[in-house]
């Protein structure tokens, strides 16, 4: 069995058919060619695999280093998909504080453009 030019591993026939259960090595999105070939006939066959791309999300949240009893936190965070940036139409982001009791509170968020979002 093989992925594009790359072995796989070897799969055993019964009455013709066979399972094989591979991971799909590192490869870019688009059409790809899975093959088998079987040795002892000299049969071979292959088939079309599509991978599909992987979304990636990224958060990254900034917030001052030292509040004093009585500050507003204020809370910065940049929301992108596959590196573009989201807006609040795509995207609902929450944010739960925990302060240093152990309570939680959850935060309001205002889109301020550009996929970053404030929190206080």
């Amino acid at each position: 069995m093989g992925f594009e030019d790359a072995f796989l591993g070897i799969a055993s026939s019964t009455n013709g058919t066979f399972i094989f259960i591979f991971n799909i090595p590192d490869a870019q999105p688009g059409l790809h060619l899975v093959k088998a070939h079987d040795t002892f006939t000299g049969i071979s066959t292959v088939a079309n695999f599509t991978v599909t791309r992987i979304d990636t999300l990224g958060i990254t949240a900034d917030v001052g280093m030292l509040y004093f009893p009585g500050d507003i936190a204020t809370i910065c965070t940049l929301a992108t998909l596959n590196g573009s940036p989201l807006n609040s139409t795509t995207l609902l982001l929450q944010l739960t504080l925990t302060r240093p009791d152990g309570s939680n509170v959850t935060l309001t968020n205002a889109s301020i453009g550009g996929g970053v979002f404030k929190s206080a």
